[in-house]
């Protein structure tokens, strides 16, 4: 059961990423939708499940790490928000955004987040 519970944890961790990763055309405008909802199947009557925030939008710098907590664990686990939420190159004309990708380790780097 506890295998399972991780293996939940980590399956809801990458949903919540990857549908942040949906929006990245959004955020490298600037605009961000405040209704975004995300769905999880999968479920069962009686399952437990724990949802955390990594990361969050502010508008006027971004995308950032949810708290200092996170970024100290993001930073130590060498991951960088970039990889999550892709960044724009200002250096070519016209800027061009880059969406984050996140591989196996950096998936794994993020559940012990």
């Amino acid at each position: 059961m506890k295998k399972f519970k991780r293996i939940m944890a980590l399956a809801i961790a990458l949903a919540m990423v990857v549908s942040s990763l949906s929006l990245m055309a959004f955020a490298a405008t600037g605009e961000m939708n405040p209704d975004t909802t995300m769905t999880v199947g999968g479920l069962e009557v009686g399952d437990e499940v724990h949802f955390y925030k990594l990361i969050k939008w502010v508008p006027s710098e971004g995308w950032q790490w949810a708290s200092d907590d996170i970024k100290a664990k993001a930073i130590a686990a060498s991951l960088d928000l970039n990889t999550i939420t892709g960044y724009l190159d200002k250096t070519e004309d016209p800027a061009v955004f880059h969406e984050g990708v996140i591989s196996a380790a950096d998936g794994g780097k993020l559940a012990k987040i």
